[in-house]
């Protein structure tokens, strides 16, 4: 497993939806030692946010496109808004 601090960063600097800081990439090998990637982002939302949903679509894609490997992403929500549940973009 390795942990990409940075590179997120760099896949999404670029982003119309303007500057953002990136939480964490993670990429992991299967038990086989097989060099099949799957990369994970993580993103921790504590607050609500009106274009996260949308924010969590861009990050997912740019990541794939660089690396042209399977993205999942997964979402923490840490805010205290019981119906902040984004589900589309």
């Amino acid at each position: 497993m390795t942990f990409w601090t940075k590179e997120l960063e760099k896949v999404v600097q670029n982003a119309e939806i303007g500057k953002r800081l990136a939480d964490i990439l993670v990429k992991v090998y299967l038990k086989d030692g097989s060099e099949k990637w799957l990369l994970i982002h993580i993103e921790v939302q504590g607050y609500f946010e009106k274009d996260f949903a949308k924010r969590m679509f861009v990050y997912n894609y740019r990541i794939f496109d660089r690396y042209n490997k399977e993205v999942v992403s997964l979402a923490i929500l840490a805010d205290p808004l019981p119906y902040f549940r984004p589900d589309k973009i």
